[in-house]
């Protein structure tokens, strides 16, 4: 794919010194950094590309590895069911075979959720989370949108001592902000202004804001008008220009506007994305989607039915908000299958903890209903 090329040649030229250029070697931050950084190390390497692969499947099984932990602190009896989780959403392994960096991503955004409903060694655990949050920014920047979201359950979503927890939000905060400084740092002094983390966020924003936008069109749009606009710029300010192209058009047309981003959080959960890439749309990997994905949704759906007789904890809803404000902050841009699935780990999560819970509540039943047969003779 395109993107892994750009990835691969980026950690191509770090490894060699030349820095952090594209394929003309001129200084560049359309490509976020944090992925092609940790390439670097294995770039150079004849089996480097195998090693990435590698080294892909190793955080998955690290974020199988967290999932069973979240699950197990919610509902100890599911968690032998996380050994499972990848073999029953393929589409992880899938991702762990290519050289995306969503993988990692997985990994480290459910390691911040983990760390995020610990209650010991508090001031530790929230320096940890800012480099966990950091790390993700540099990796992907969409995650900046999810901050303030995180910073507001450090001061709500534990036990309330306002003052405490203020204070434990600055620390995640700072800590956060210190881990992507040298980035921006470099940034300025290559383009001379500044440029958060990557110019690759005007483009986005237009690819998912514009009139020949759709639900479910994700890069394949014709912005091919725009982009003549800005020919001869930097990608600086094209990128700038191009975000204000999609401004422009939601301004001139709220009412259209409004209704494509409901679209887009609806698409959010389809099982389907258009590709770009024609020979891998192929219809048994759209069926296997569904298969694999909307059971997740169905048992979630089922939790939540009988909440009030098992009450929500602490967890579950730490992972829920964060799955559903993920939707609504993506179809700010344009929302698709890869860039979800970092946060399928969470619905994941949610899933099988309420497998735990309807077993439970199933037992409570047939205590009560023995003549059901709900127990084999």
């Amino acid at each position: 794919y395109a993107d892994e090329a750009d990835y691969f040649t980026l950690a191509q030229h770090l490894a060699a010194g030349i820095g952090y250029v594209d394929a003309a070697g001129t200084p560049t931050a359309y490509r976020p950094p944090g992925y092609p950084y940790l390439m670097a190390l294995f770039a150079t390497k004849s089996q480097g590309v195998v090693f990435l692969k590698v080294l892909n499947v190793a955080f998955l099984v690290g974020s199988m590895l967290v999932l069973r932990h979240l699950i197990a602190t919610t509902t100890p009896r599911a968690g032998w069911l996380a050994g499972g989780a990848a073999l029953a959403y393929p589409v992880w392994l899938y991702a762990a075979s290519t050289l995306y960096p969503q993988t990692l991503c997985m990994l480290l955004l459910l390691s911040l959720v983990a760390l995020l409903l610990r209650r010991s060694n508090y001031w530790t655990t929230m320096c940890v989370c800012g480099l966990l949050l950091g790390g993700l920014i540099l990796i992907a920047p969409s995650f900046q949108l999810l901050a303030p979201f995180l910073g507001l359950y450090v001061v709500f979503g534990g036990p309330f001592d306002l003052r405490r927890n203020v204070l434990a939000a600055m620390v995640f905060a700072l800590v956060s902000a210190v881990t992507i400084s040298p980035w921006l740092l470099r940034n300025h002094q290559v383009f001379g202004q500044f440029v958060p983390v990557a110019t690759n966020g005007g483009v986005n924003l237009l690819l998912g804001n514009s009139e020949f936008t759709g639900a479910n069109t994700g890069v394949n749009v014709d912005v091919s008008r725009y982009m003549d606009q800005v020919k001869g710029l930097n990608e600086v300010e094209t990128s700038r220009r191009l975000q204000q192209f999609a401004v422009d058009w939601v301004v001139a047309h709220p009412t259209d506007a409004a209704a494509l981003y409901a679209l887009k959080v609806i698409n959010y959960f389809n099982y389907r994305a258009e590709l770009a890439t024609a020979d891998n749309n192929a219809a048994w990997k759209d069926w296997l989607m569904f298969f694999t994905y909307y059971p997740q949704i169905l048992l979630v759906v089922l939790r939540l039915v009988f909440f009030r007789r098992i009450p929500l904890t602490r967890t579950e809803i730490l992972l829920g908000s964060l799955y559903m404000c993920s939707a609504f902050l993506a179809a700010v841009f344009f929302t698709r299958i890869r860039f979800r699935l970092p946060f399928d780990g969470l619905l994941m999560a949610w899933a099988i903890i309420s497998v735990g819970h309807l077993l439970q509540l199933w037992k409570r039943f047939c205590r009560h209903a023995p003549s059901v047969g709900c127990h084999p003779v």
